[in-house]
């Protein structure tokens, strides 16, 4: 699934968090444009929602989240599902969506575990996207303050995010929230994030 260095410079106590019921909102955010969205778990029920969001991102939005430059409806299919059906526990998925329209999601938060391997601590891999018209509003911050709070309450030591270089706007919201930052020595074309 992810692929983790075990030498990260940084360790903070973050654990996997405790499934929450279906469709249960776990915060409202007014954004800066004054929408008002809420944050809920991820259900089985949301995958459609789930996957007619990802079929409307635009390409922009596809290649800075899957570092692609398009997604084949079975890879859309794909990413929900492993969202949405994920019985080993290893993927946690939130989704926001606009106040008191569940079917409709605007942005997806995803933090995927991997288990302690030998003396290598447990780790998470953090991946968010939002849709294009609720993109600089706020809700990337509210999503990556929502990760670092379950974080502190976890046993995983330490969140990562590979991002691409050129994403500016990602990387500069990653270090406001206190992610250290390092280059891809194999690929310079990618950024590590580490909190």
């Amino acid at each position: 699934m992810f692929s983790f260095d075990t030498a990260w410079p940084r360790r903070r106590i973050a654990t996997a968090p405790a499934t929450t019921p279906s469709d249960t909102v776990l915060q409202t955010y007014v954004s800066h444009e004054g929408r008002c969205v809420e944050l809920r778990r991820l259900c089985p029920q949301s995958s459609d929602a789930l996957r007619r969001f990802t079929a409307g991102l635009s390409a922009r939005s596809v290649g800075l989240r899957f570092h692609v430059g398009s997604l084949s409806s079975e890879a859309m299919d794909q990413f929900a599902r492993d969202a949405a059906h994920d019985d080993r526990g290893m993927v946690r998925s939130w989704l926001w969506t606009p106040l008191g329209q569940p079917d409709t999601v605007v942005g997806e938060v995803r933090l995927g575990f991997a288990a302690a391997q030998g003396a290598a601590a447990a780790r998470a891999e953090l991946g968010i996207v939002i849709a294009d018209d609720y993109q600089r509003q706020g809700i990337g911050l509210r999503s990556v303050e929502f990760i670092q709070a379950l974080a502190r309450q976890s046993e995983v030591h330490g969140v990562k995010a590979s991002v691409l270089a050129h994403n500016l706007a990602i990387i500069g919201l990653l270090r406001h929230c206190d992610f250290e930052l390092m280059p891809d020595l194999d690929d310079p074309g990618m950024v590590h994030a580490l909190w």
